[in-house]
């Protein structure tokens, strides 16, 4: 027995296949646009948690730069060596989470460029550290004139250490940017 089909119900199965067809691709093309969504919120986290980072590290390079211009109102050279030491302790830190977090970074020459500009902002921090430490020696040896040419080092080379962590903050912006206009183009593209 042959099953014989008529024109109207051949018609009803082609119509009812390509509902489910467009229905299908709604539904796939919709998923992708909640994937873009969804990877565009762990994205904007990611350069949140940056962004907060370098903040962190403009905090605590000023922290480790009080002592030496402090000392000249406490007029304690223990207290301030120690809480040099303890904010160089937190700076350290600071660095090497900033570290971790850039170096996460899936593109290898920005990546690259932000991790130099955080080993650019190590070298000044040693610097001013050391100028710091002398500040305090010969303050502690009332050599005042001295301690104080040792102060405006320590905050020339701090104002280093703002200038290079800025400039890391403007290159992780830049490359932002340039992530969030590609997932624009990409909406824009599943959109069409």
């Amino acid at each position: 027995m042959r099953l014989r089909l008529h024109s109207w119900q051949i018609a009803y199965a082609a119509a009812a296949l390509l509902i489910l067809l467009v229905m299908g691709m709604g539904e796939y093309l919709g998923s992708l646009g909640t994937d873009r969504f969804a990877q565009s919120i762990d994205i904007d986290r990611l350069w949140a948690q940056r962004s907060a980072t370098l903040a962190d590290l403009r905090k605590l390079a000023g922290e480790a730069n009080a002592p030496a211009n402090d000392i000249f109102s406490t007029r304690e050279p223990a207290r301030e060596r120690q809480r040099l030491r303890d904010a160089t302790a937190r700076f350290s830190e600071g660095l090497a989470a900033a570290r971790e977090i850039f170096g996460r970074h899936t593109v290898e020459s920005q990546r690259e460029l932000m991790l130099q500009g955080l080993a650019e902002t190590e070298r000044a921090m040693q610097s001013m550290l050391e100028h710091a430490e002398q500040t305090l020696v010969q303050f502690e040896a009332g050599k005042l004139d001295a301690a104080t040419r040792l102060m405006a080092e320590a905050d020339r080379d701090y104002t280093q250490i703002q200038d290079r962590i800025r400039s890391i903050g403007i290159t992780a912006r830049t490359v932002q940017k340039a992530e969030f206009d590609q997932l624009s183009a990409d909406v824009v593209h599943y959109r069409q």
